[in-house]
């Protein structure tokens, strides 16, 4: 028995080991890659994020999978390719339009499918479109704004990141009173709220340290950094209750050690639309 023991822990030890490996290796490269593209922008970050959020919508497609579904993933991918080009063609091509042929497509297709389930291929499809292709398809928007795309994007990342770090840190220390228990059972209020005040924060030093130039105000600042560090927590609870339906603990395993690309990138798909528009509506851009 002792002998068993002894191995089932060495394995155990074996497999943390190779998995800090792994989290070392995606940051060595992902991380630096991230950066060059936010740096370049126009082709070099369409083409990194098309191919991230393309992985997205195989990671959807397997989710819905897992509930027995068959999406036409294939369809599914060349809706999210036209939403990103409309961001490319400088209005010429209307994101709605997109959305209704290839929604009303899927519709035709899946009658002469004879599936087991129509109606969660078909919301599969046409909810990946919105949360893929214009949700998350936001970030490159929000890159391509002239003049200050480079630092908002790069804010938004980093205060998103600021928020995950603070709500994990005090969280874990911490945190009693959960938020949503039946959805993710880990977080609590006082890592949620942690990680809001850790993003207005971060917003805050840029802000003082001239980042934006006098381009935001002050109150444009807490504003965005409530949109990063508060509601962008609400693409973390979303991405987590369609995890817990499937019953898995990560969407897959392409960033190795850090889960899928829905678990790196939920927070954004909140954080980057709501940013656009938030900027759009107060007429900064």
């Amino acid at each position: 028995m002792n002998y068993v023991n002894f191995s089932s822990q060495n394995s155990v030890y074996m497999a943390i080991s190779e998995n800090k490996k792994s989290r070392t290796l995606v940051n060595l490269i992902g991380v630096p890659s991230l950066l060059f593209a936010m740096w370049q922008g126009g082709y070099w970050f369409v083409g990194l994020f098309t191919v991230l959020i393309l992985l997205g919508a195989l990671e959807l497609s397997d989710l819905a999978r897992q509930q027995k579904g068959n999406p036409l993933t294939w369809l599914l991918m060349i809706g999210i390719m036209g939403l990103i080009s409309a961001n490319l063609c400088d209005g010429a091509v209307d994101k709605i339009s997109i959305l209704m042929g290839v929604g009303l497509l899927s519709l035709c297709i899946e009658i002469f499918r004879v599936e087991d389930k129509p109606l969660l291929n078909i919301a599969t499809l046409n909810f990946g479109m919105i949360w893929m292709g214009l949700l998350l398809g936001s970030l490159i928007s929000v890159r391509l704004i002239p003049e200050h795309g480079f630092i908002i994007t790069v804010a938004m990342f980093v205060s998103v990141w600021t928020c995950d770090t603070f709500a994990f840190m005090v969280g874990s220390k911490f945190g009693k009173t959960k938020v949503l228990p039946s959805v993710s059972p880990k977080k609590s209020w006082e890592g949620s709220i942690s990680g809001l005040v850790g993003a207005i924060i971060f917003m805050l030093i840029l802000f003082y340290n001239g980042a934006f130039q006098g381009w935001l105000s002050l109150t444009d600042v807490i504003a965005i950094g409530f949109i990063t560090g508060g509601l962008s927590q609400l693409g973390d609870f979303s991405e987590s209750l369609l995890k817990r339906e499937a019953g898995i603990k990560d969407t897959s395993d392409y960033l190795q050690g850090h889960g899928g690309i829905l678990d790196r990138f939920d927070s954004l798909a909140i954080a980057a639309p709501l940013t656009y528009l938030y900027l759009q509506y107060m007429n900064l851009i």
